[in-house]
């Protein structure tokens, strides 16, 4: 079973990670996968197992996702849609028994030039490959009139699986998503995919983590502030800042962090440190968010909401409203308010929250299921 898995991030990395996990679980199963990376490359998983492709990379201009640029922040040409096109079709030109698109048409509505030729070429293949959507839990909402029945139309068209790699017992999907109803006999939720997790310990110390970086300062900087309010009461703090924090902010906030605060620009081994922490606090990133789940660690979340994004609030409020986690929003924050949630959250008992996390393992069998079924 030949499996080609398409993802792009533009601004986090999430997206990439997540797929990455969803491959992985496929090749534990003895598929040959290609993942299709659209975004900047980045360091590949220790001990990669399958294969991945990185396209000419294409991203977003800024927090506000106002226009995409090329890997130097250069606008998109046509030039290159037209090298990532080629390059797409050659990994495609193999028999393909499966082909699975992380986000569209439900979303990367940008990247339908690249998409639609693809699909309606795989559509007339015989025998026809299985074309699934991979849909995190919480989409974006609020855009223009008609997108949604667009997103249903193109669907409809070209797909005939969307998994959904959530539990509506937190989050359904028509909490985001308004014609779920359209879909519902197509879709199918696989939990939340997480890697590989240490026991959960005793928790001890606060562990703050601004995902990849690229919008995280507010964060990191009322982190630093409110570690200075709270000193070492909690234990130990941890903040890492992400790859794409500003070097020269870096440096700034470094030289002028409390004595409690351990600095860091990254981990490899952020899953393990937050098996061990008393309070986690980080935006409202999927991947950040289902790991805490998992690990049952008590959250603090800013969930981002620049450029009308409403995602990240969404996932944080569902979370919320379940017991494990104190929302700030990102307009109200400062090392005071941070302070104090913090504090507050420590000593707040962890609910008895059931999630599904095996959304790697069963996104993959719907997959090795949906391929035998058509042979």
């Amino acid at each position: 079973m030949r499996v080609v898995l398409w993802s792009q991030h533009l601004l986090g990395t999430g997206h990439l990670r997540r797929s990455e996990r969803l491959a992985e679980a496929l090749t534990e199963l003895g598929a040959e996968v290609v993942l299709v990376n659209g975004g900047p490359a980045l360091p590949p998983p220790p001990g990669l197992a399958y294969e991945r492709v990185d396209l000419p990379a294409i991203q977003s201009a800024d927090a506000a996702f106002s226009a995409l640029v090329d890997g130097t922040g250069a606008p998109v040409t046509d030039a290159l849609w037209q090298a990532r096109a080629a390059r797409l079709d050659a990994v495609l030109a193999a028999p393909v028994d499966a082909f699975v698109v992380e986000l569209f048409p439900f979303g990367r509505r940008a990247f339908a030039r690249e998409l639609l030729p693809v699909l309606a070429a795989l559509g007339r293949r015989r025998p026809r490959p299985s074309r699934v959507v991979s849909l995190r839990d919480v989409l974006v909402t609020g855009r223009k009139p008609g997108r949604a029945e667009e997103a249903v139309a193109r669907f409809d068209a070209h797909f005939e699986q969307v998994m959904v790699h959530g539990d509506p017992r937190l989050i359904p999907l028509e909490a985001s998503f308004p014609l779920t109803a359209a879909i519902a006999d197509r879709l199918t939720y696989t939990g939340y995919v997480v890697p590989p997790l240490p026991e959960p310990q005793p928790g001890r110390g606060v562990l703050v983590s601004a995902g990849g970086g690229a919008v995280g300062a507010a964060l990191v900087e009322a982190a630093l502030a409110a570690a200075a309010q709270l000193g070492d009461a909690l234990g130990p703090w941890t903040v890492i800042a992400g790859r794409n924090f500003p070097e020269a902010r870096f440096r700034a906030l470094a030289a002028m962090r409390p004595a409690a605060v351990a600095l860091l620009r990254h981990v490899d081994d952020l899953p393990e440190r937050l098996a061990r922490t008393a309070v986690s606090v980080s935006q409202a990133g999927y991947n950040t968010v289902a790991e805490a789940l998992a690990l049952r660690r008590p959250m603090v979340l800013v969930p981002f909401a620049a450029g009308n994004e409403t995602e990240q609030t969404r996932r944080a409020e569902a979370v919320a409203a379940r017991g494990a986690a104190t929302v700030l929003a990102e307009a109200d924050l400062d090392g005071l308010g941070l302070a104090a949630a913090i504090a507050a959250r420590a000593v707040q008992p962890y609910p008895d929250l059931q999630v599904d996390l095996e959304g790697a393992a069963n996104g993959a069998k719907l997959i090795g299921d949906a391929v035998g079924g058509r042979r």
